[in-house]
């Protein structure tokens, strides 16, 4: 005990001499809000990238990875990543047990749906040569294994391969954010990006950014009413065919529905579950609609009653040139795209209503 004690004392006079003091707890909100843990692990057991909890490593040594790092890890600029952080990072990892082993590198998607309990291995040699960059270069990692964020964020029309290679090389200028740094093109090459592109947005396609959010219920004599608002964000690509699908809590009756193309409650043919559907011939881009549905009695939180509703559509589909692709989104099981429906976040604790 006095040896570990020892230790961390010499660790933090070292640490005094080379830059500032770092603090564990900020170091722990920091390796969180920049998704460190997404590659790191979320203890610093590894994964991805090298485990790096318990190693003793110095400032200087954390100030090299980030500013000027090794292998195709991004560089994280000055401007988005203080010497304060770095310093806090490395008392917050410095504070963790070292592991015997580093843990084995997986695919998982909690970096989008944190409660996610889905993971698979990295994919293989008989993946598509895009999907195989696009997890060794480390972007699956909080991306997916198929980028769907990606795929939903940009769009066709601003989206060139000249447009896409600044967002990778020069992430920070766009966004200003330290949750990604900026790529080198010696570390991970035009050619590789590339083919990158072409996987994401060629192969798969381009994803209607959808909005879509059920609000809590409002007391309607007895039962209780939820509205449900949904928004095409984007600026160019209509959805034509759209279902919007609400599977319901075992018994869960539904008094009422407003809104266009209500087609009751029925089976759902991609989940089988009983659902409340609705039916739209198209959602035009920056088109909002409002749906409000009436379920009887008091019936509590929407994220109780409403069992991950989302939306698909036909057109534009996804997956064009890849029917066949092994390694897929877990949110994406069928061949029509999906966007899930939200619940706000309940005020002071970031659980859903």
């Amino acid at each position: 005990m006095r040896i570990i004690v020892f230790a961390l004392f010499m660790t933090s006079v070292i640490q005094a001499l080379e830059g500032p003091i770092g603090h564990a707890d900020a170091g722990k909100t920091a390796w969180n809000d920049r998704r460190c843990r997404r590659c790191h692990g979320e203890m610093g057991e590894g994964g991805f990238g090298p485990d790096l909890a318990g190693r003793g490593l110095t400032f200087n040594q954390f100030k090299q990875a980030l500013r000027k790092p090794w292998g195709i890890m991004p560089t994280f600029k000055e401007a988005y990543t203080s010497d304060q952080t770095i310093a806090d990072l490395q008392a917050y990892l410095t504070s963790l047990p070292k592991v015997d082993t580093a843990a084995p590198w997986i695919v998982d998607i909690k970096n989008i749906v944190p409660n996610s309990n889905w993971s698979a291995k990295p994919p293989g040699q008989d993946a598509p040569l895009g999907q195989q960059f696009f997890a060794s270069y480390g972007c699956m990692e909080c991306h997916g294994p198929e980028g769907t964020t990606i795929r939903q964020d940009l769009e066709a029309a601003d989206n060139d391969f000249q447009q896409f290679e600044k967002i990778i090389y020069t992430h920070t200028d766009r966004y200003k954010s330290p949750r990604m740094g900026d790529f080198s093109k010696l570390r991970l090459p035009e050619t590789g990006l590339q083919e990158i592109y072409r996987f994401l947005f060629e192969d798969l396609g381009y994803l209607v950014p959808f909005s879509a959010t059920i609000k809590p219920g409002t007391a309607a004599g007895d039962s209780t009413m939820y509205t449900l608002e949904v928004q095409n964000k984007g600026k160019g690509v209509t959805a034509e065919n759209v279902t919007i699908v609400l599977p319901l809590a075992p018994g869960a009756k539904v008094v009422s529905a407003t809104g266009a193309g209500y087609q009751g409650v029925r089976a759902d043919e991609d989940t089988t579950l009983q659902a409340a559907i609705w039916q739209l011939p198209k959602i035009a881009p920056a088109e909002k609609q409002t749906y409000t549905i009436t379920i009887s009695g008091s019936a509590g939180k929407p994220a109780d009653l409403f069992k991950d509703p989302f939306l698909r559509w036909t057109s534009p589909g996804m997956r064009k040139g890849l029917q066949n692709l092994a390694l897929r989104d877990p949110r994406l099981p069928g061949s029509d795209p999906r966007a899930y429906i939200t619940f706000p976040r309940a005020a002071g604790n970031g659980k859903a209503e």
